[in-house]
């Protein structure tokens, strides 16, 4: 099975910390980190430590605009080895926007435990590519598909 890396740049538990500034992994799209720290803060009721968080970016349904995939390490996200995680998707098309304008974010995936590595596959479900994860209960690789709204 091939599969494109998209968060594989520190290990659990060893990158809560070694983990240094905020990764990221793939095509860097600079307003989706400022977004997603808002989100996560709104999210969890407190401020995010950045370098304790990892975001990855893929376009994931080939609609040309990257998606994001954004693990925190942080020991009230995490149990053993496996973190929380999010995916999230612009609401919006950039080249539909004003300049001034960002799109707002949609979670299109949330997950109470992921072990890294994280990547997409090459098989399709609905017209997004799966996403690959470790299960962090068997260590085996598991497969999330999206269903046409989130990915399961």
């Amino acid at each position: 099975m091939r599969a494109a890396p998209l968060l594989a740049a520190c290990l659990l538990p060893a990158a809560l910390a070694a983990c240094s500034g905020a990764q990221t992994v793939g095509r860097s799209v600079p307003p989706f980190e400022e977004d997603i720290v808002a989100f996560l803060e709104d999210e969890i009721d407190d401020d995010i430590e950045r370098e304790r968080l990892l975001i990855g970016y893929i376009d994931l349904n080939e609609d040309g605009g990257d998606e994001a995939f954004a693990l925190y390490l942080q020991e009230d996200n995490c149990k053993g080895s496996a973190c929380g995680g999010w995916i999230f998707q612009r609401a919006a098309r950039t080249s539909d926007l004003d300049e001034d304008e960002r799109a707002p974010l949609a979670v299109v995936g949330r997950y109470a435990s992921f072990s890294l590595p994280v990547a997409s596959g090459q098989r399709r479900t609905n017209g997004w590519k799966d996403v690959i994860f470790r299960d962090p209960a068997t260590g085996r690789d598991d497969r999330l598909r999206f269903d046409g709204r989130v990915y399961r």
